[in-house]
């Protein structure tokens, strides 16, 4: 009786096997023979607002759509286009796949600006990752800006700063922008307060970060008649003011 029960089980096991096989292999052909009647573009946005346009995927993929004309499946070779799309400096991610109706649908990652360099000869994003990237022609992001003499590192250091002011409740959307003199000291503006934050050398941020939060939680509230022009970081364990006349 057990080994009924067994043989029974096996070609339940057996049927079902073939079974998918057969429909596998039936999907399988008639996709690789059948034809592509739309293009889905799902893009991410920030903000709600997209940093990249449909037809510049398009245009970017190489696909060219003609709209008495349909492109045949065998003629798209998605780890390329995923190639294609990866390289471009506004894009982090892509993910290209066909579903079962046909469709080639198309999932866009562009990078998030963090930072936002003014160069003379040219303007760019900075990610979190610390990787430059153009402006978008469709949005400009409100994001911190940053001039004057700038190099790799000090870029890597006010991108960990914000970083971290992005994940602190007090911090977020603080800064409006930095400053980097000739002798790379770096000068912070904020977008609720007047006065200037002298930040000093790029070293130890994140330790005058926890200084100037504590200045502004229990020091400012006490300044009620004082008019502050300048707050300085560079002294340590300290923080040094200076006022109006």
């Amino acid at each position: 009786m057990k080994r009924k029960i067994n043989f029974f089980r096996l070609l339940i096991l057996i049927s079902l096997t073939i079974g998918y096989l057969v429909i596998s292999g039936f999907a399988k052909r008639k996709l690789k023979g059948s034809t592509i009647d739309h293009i889905a573009i799902d893009i991410e946005r920030y903000h709600d607002k997209y940093l990249i346009s449909k037809d510049e995927i398009l245009k970017l993929s190489l696909i060219e759509v003609q709209k008495s004309k349909s492109l045949d499946r065998k003629s798209i070779n998605i780890k390329l286009l995923e190639e294609i799309l990866d390289k471009q400096k506004s894009i982090e991610k892509s993910e290209i796949f066909f579903t079962l109706n046909g469709e080639l649908h198309i999932q866009v990652k562009p990078r998030n600006p963090l930072l936002r360099v003014l160069n003379s000869n040219n303007n760019y994003y900075i990610d979190n990752h610390c990787v430059a990237f153009p402006l978008s022609p469709y949005y400009s992001a409100q994001v911190p800006v940053i001039d004057g003499a700038i190099n790799e590192e000090i870029l890597e250091k006010i991108v960990s700063l914000l970083q971290k002011a992005e994940g602190d409740d007090f911090f977020n959307h603080f800064f409006s922008g930095f400053f980097v003199s000739e002798r790379h000291e770096i000068t912070a503006f904020s977008t609720i307060y007047d006065e200037v934050i002298f930040f000093g050398k790029s070293e130890q941020l994140e330790e005058k970060l926890l200084r100037l939060k504590a200045f502004y939680r229990y020091i400012y509230p006490t300044l009620e008649n004082k008019k502050i022009k300048t707050i300085n970081l560079t002294f340590g364990k300290q923080v040094i003011c200076a006022y109006e006349q």
